[in-house]
């Protein structure tokens, strides 16, 4: 960690570069201030800083649920006092003042008078639907798997990372009766839920932000062919990044096509999904679509254990053209030291929910290779060295060999 004075001036370098608009400096910025607030922690700040951990969430979650914060966004450029926001959701006004303070504290309204409030960036993105849909996963599905953890422990013994054998489960198993797969597909609830939380970028770059998408897709070696296939975007949700994809490349030639469930797919608008072709596909089946240019994954992986990825890796590995199609896996890749809080919680929340795991480059390479691919290059996002995309070839000859 080193010394207090030294982690001062890593903030204020950080602040600096950030300032300059160097790439990486937001996220620098966040670690230092991360680091600092460790060494000037005692061990009581520590515990009552954990143990206070639960609450925000808890506020922030029963204030959407109430209608306060699409009351208070109603006037964006306003303030607007308790009082007309009781009037506006018949919600008692000593307890909205009680509740508003709370989420002031945590940045997510801005507190500018006695009793008075006023919505700001981070309101208005809170309030967006893959946003809420996180905060609500969070809040009422995590949280209750966490309770069941001390119970869950008294009777395994340890957690299960990747549960085989008769008698393992996933602590989420052990908390809702379920896996968590299973549970989503149930509750239609849930599962638009879940689809809208799977449409919440947490990263600012988009994937063919990253991979550069012209230079690398060789435009001018892409098939003419009007019925070649350009992109599949495998359990692509809600066809987000295969519209975005197509929006941002509308001349580039082949179909792009958008792969999920057909649960999934009922409920995606496709007058709002204009060329994307909405094609239903379980992938532990064989891939439908053969040498497509790119066969996009994002955030698939981590949710399973290397075992449940071979066995529908392989399929989509035997679709490809060795000469022609790329794997392109869009995931954190984290350090193989290092890693930072948000990222290490991330990965054993994964395991406790799906018994998946966030990998390392080399464990994705190890991953890879065992389906028959080879790894061409891994492209950070920019600034960023824990998420990014990794390009994957078949190994063999080519079908046009």
């Amino acid at each position: 960690m080193g010394s207090l004075q030294q982690a001062i001036r890593a903030v204020e370098n950080a602040a600096l570069a950030q300032d300059n608009g160097e790439e990486g400096a937001h996220g620098r910025l966040l670690d230092a201030i991360d680091n600092l607030t460790s060494l000037t922690s005692t061990p009581t700040d520590m515990v009552a800083r954990i143990r206070r951990q639960a609450m925000p969430l808890a506020i922030l979650r029963i204030v959407i649920e109430m209608g306060l914060l699409d009351a208070l966004n109603e006037t964006p450029d306003k303030a607007v006092t308790t009082e007309a926001l009781g009037q506006k959701t018949e919600i008692n006004e000593l307890l909205i003042l009680r509740l508003m303070r709370c989420i002031a504290g945590i940045g997510a309204v801005d507190e500018v008078g006695e009793n008075t409030f006023a919505a700001n960036q981070a309101t208005r993105y809170v309030l967006q639907p893959g946003s809420t849909a996180a905060l609500r996963f969070q809040h009422d599905i995590f949280y209750g798997m966490f309770n069941a953890l001390v119970p869950y422990l008294q009777k395994h013994q340890t957690i299960h990372q990747f549960p085989e054998k008769s008698g393992e489960e996933t602590v989420f198993q052990y908390a809702f009766g379920n896996t968590f797969f299973e549970y989503i597909k149930s509750n239609q609830a849930w599962k638009r839920n879940f689809d809208n939380f799977m449409s919440y970028r947490h990263s600012s770059t988009t994937w063919y932000e990253t991979y550069p998408v012209e230079k690398e897709l060789e435009i001018d070696n892409l098939k003419q062919d009007p019925q070649s296939v350009l992109l599949v975007d495998v359990a692509g949700g809600s066809g987000h990044d295969a519209l975005t994809f197509r929006e941002r490349f509308p001349g580039l030639p082949g179909r792009c096509i958008l792969e999920d469930l057909p649960e999934t797919l009922q409920r995606v608008d496709q007058i709002e999904r204009p060329g994307i072709e909405l094609v239903p596909y379980d992938f532990y089946t064989p891939q439908p679509i053969k040498g497509a240019r790119v066969y996009f994954f994002r955030r698939i992986l981590h949710d399973w254990s290397d075992d449940q990825c071979r066995k529908f890796l392989v399929n989509t590995v035997a679709a490809m053209d060795a000469g022609y199609s790329r794997i392109l896996i869009e995931d954190r890749i984290l350090p193989s030291s290092g890693v930072n809080l948000s990222t290490a919680l991330a990965d054993v929340n994964i395991m406790m929910v799906a018994a998946g795991i966030e990998r390392t480059e080399t464990q994705f390479r190890q991953l890879l290779h065992s389906v028959g691919l080879e790894v061409v290059k891994v492209w950070y996002s920019s600034g960023s060295v824990i998420e990014g995309v990794i390009e994957a070839r078949r190994r063999g000859p080519s079908k046009h060999d």
